[in-house]
Order: C-alpha cells, then sequence, then structure tokens
C-alpha cells in the first residue's frame, strides 16, 4: 500500500506533462495564442474567440482519441522515477 500512492501520484504527473506538452506543440504547430493569454491577434476578438474554439476542439479530440496515445514515454519515466 506505501507504494501505491507515490507511483500513482507519479503516474499521474507524468500524463499529465505529456498532454500538456501535446497541448502545446499543436497550439505552436498552429500559432495561436497562448491560453489564458493576452494576445487578442491582429483582428482583435475574433481572432481570440476562434483560438478558443480551436483549444476547445483540440481537447475534445484528445478526450476521444485517448486510448490511440502511445503510453511508452510515461511507463518509461515510471520505471526509472
Amino acid at each position: 500500500m506505501c507504494l501505491f500512492f507515490p507511483s500513482f501520484q507519479l503516474s499521474f504527473r507524468t500524463s499529465t506533462e505529456s498532454l500538456l506538452r501535446l497541448k502545446g506543440q499543436v497550439r505552436r504547430l498552429l500559432q495561436l495564442p497562448d491560453e489564458g493569454g493576452d494576445d487578442v491577434g491582429s483582428d482583435g476578438t475574433g481572432s481570440q474567440l476562434a483560438a478558443q474554439e480551436m483549444g476547445r476542439a483540440l481537447d475534445v479530440y484528445l478526450r476521444r482519441v485517448s486510448q490511440d496515445f502511445s503510453l511508452a514515454k510515461n511507463v518509461e519515466v515510471m520505471r526509472t522515477g
């Protein structure tokens, strides 16, 4: 029981970090402003609304395909961590 919680905590942290890294890479690739940032784009709120919509669509997509993600990196971190 003593080892269960730390390993669960580590796996949750590595999964969360992987998700944030993936979302960040997609946002940079699409040149979207940072989430919660003040960068509203060249046309003001229209571009900000489009960026928010794209962020929500990305969240939905990642939730739907979560079973297809390779967790090999997370498993490696668990083994070495």
